[in-house]
C-alpha cells in the first residue's frame, strides 16, 4: 500500500458498514495484510474504479484555464500471477477481462478482442500492455492502476501494507491504533513523488471484528482506516522556481475484508482518495501572479477470489 497520488489518487468518507455476528472481544489475531503469492495462482476478480480530475489557473485574479477529467471502469475477469519476486510479490500478471464498461469523458472504451492485459513494474512504476505488445497508457493505464494496485509489487519487498498499517503484534476486535508515519513519509521519499511532514499527519486503523457469515465462507476481520495530512509539497521539478504550494491536504478512508488464515488471498476492499493543493506565485520581472489549484478524487472497490 503506497500514499502517493498514483495509487492513493483516490476522496473522503467512505467506510464499510457490514452486518458483524456476535464478537469475542477477549481473542487476539495476527492480522496479516501482505501475502506472498505463487506463480501459476488464479484469482477471480471483480470491482470498479473512477478517477475525477480538475484544474483551475488564474493570472492576476481572472480565470485563464479550466479542465477536467472523468474516467471509470468496472471488470471483472481471471487473474493469473506469471512472476513473483524473492518476497512473494507479484511483478507480473496476466488478466483475462470478462465483462466491462470503461468510460473516459464520457467516451466509450473497448478493448482489444482477446481481451488479456498483461501487468508488470518497470522501475518501481506499474504498467500495462495487451498480450501482443501494444502498450496501455494514459488515463486507461491510470484506471487500471487505481484498481489493481494492491496486485503489483512496484518496491519489490512483498508489499508494504504491514508496516504501514503498523501490525506489530496481536489485535483484539475494538482495538484503533495510528498508522506508521514515519514509515509512511520514507516512502513518500524514495517514491519521489510527496514530501510529508509527519505532524501533520492523522491516521486510525481499526479491527471492527470478525465476520464469520460471509459470501467467502471463512472467517474475515473487518478492517476500517482514514488518514489525513496537510501541507504535503511536490518535488520542484513540477513547478516552476518561482511558484510554491500555499494549501494543501490529503484524505483517505478504506475499509474491506481480510481473511484471517494467513494463506488466503480472498478479499474484499474499498477505498476513497482526495487530493488538493494550490500552487502561487509572481512571474519574475512581470508582476504577473498565477495561481493553480488542482483537486484530484479517486477511487476503488475490488473483490478477490481463489480459484483451482
Amino acid at each position: 500500500m503506497s500514499i502517493a497520488p498514483r495509487t492513493l489518487l483516490p476522496a473522503a468518507a467512505l467506510l464499510i458498514s457490514l452486518a458483524l455476528p456476535t464478537l469475542t472481544q477477549a481473542e487476539d489475531y495476527d492480522l496479516v495484510f501482505d501475502r506472498p503469492h505463487e506463480v501459476g495462482a488464479r484469482y477471480a476478480v471483480s470491482g470498479e474504479a473512477y478517477i475525477n480530475e480538475e484544474v483551475h489557473q488564474r493570472v492576476n485574479g481572472e480565470t485563464t484555464e479550466e479542465q477536467s477529467s472523468v474516467s471509470e471502469v468496472n471488470m471483472a475477469g481471471t487473474l493469473e500471477v506469471l512472476v513473483v519476486n524473492d518476497a512473494g510479490g507479484v511483478s507480473q500478471f496476466a488478466l483475462t477481462v470478462g465483462e466491462y464498461d470503461i468510460e473516459i469523458n464520457d467516451e466509450g472504451i473497448e478493448l482489444q478482442q482477446d481481451r488479456r492485459i498483461i501487468g508488470g513494474v518497470e522501475g518501481g512504476e506499474a504498467t500495462f500492455r495487451y498480450e501482443n505488445g501494444d502498450a496501455i497508457e494514459g488515463d486507461l493505464a491510470e484506471l487500471l492502476d487505481t484498481l489493481l494496485d494492491d496486485f503489483l509489487d512496484d518496491h519489490g519487498d512483498g508489499g508494504q501494507s504491514d508496516e504501514m498499517m503498523n501490525l506489530d503484534g496481536s489485535k483484539s476486535p475494538g482495538d484503533r491504533w495510528e498508522m506508521n508515519h514515519d514509515y509512511m513519509v520514507q516512502q513518500a521519499i524514495e517514491d519521489g513523488e510527496l514530501t510529508l511532514d509527519p505532524d501533520q499527519i492523522e491516521s486510525e486503523v481499526h479491527f471492527v471484528g470478525v465476520n464469520e457469515n460471509n459470501d467467502f465462507g471463512i472467517p474475515m476481520a473487518v478492517i476500517e482506516m482514514s488518514l489525513r495530512t496537510e501541507g504535503f509539497a511536490f518535488p520542484t521539478d513540477g513547478f516552476p522556481e518561482w511558484m510554491e504550494i500555499k494549501e494543501s491536504y490529503i484524505e483517505l478512508e478504506a475499509g474491506g475484508m481480510l481473511p484471517i488464515d494467513p494463506t488466503s488471498h480472498q478479499t474484499r476492499h474499498e477505498n476513497e482518495f482526495e487530493m488538493a493543493f494550490l500552487a502561487t506565485g509572481e512571474v519574475p520581472g512581470q508582476g504577473v501572479r498565477v495561481e493553480v489549484e488542482v483537486e484530484s478524487n479517486r477511487g476503488s472497490a475490488l473483490t478477490v477470489r481463489e480459484l483451482p
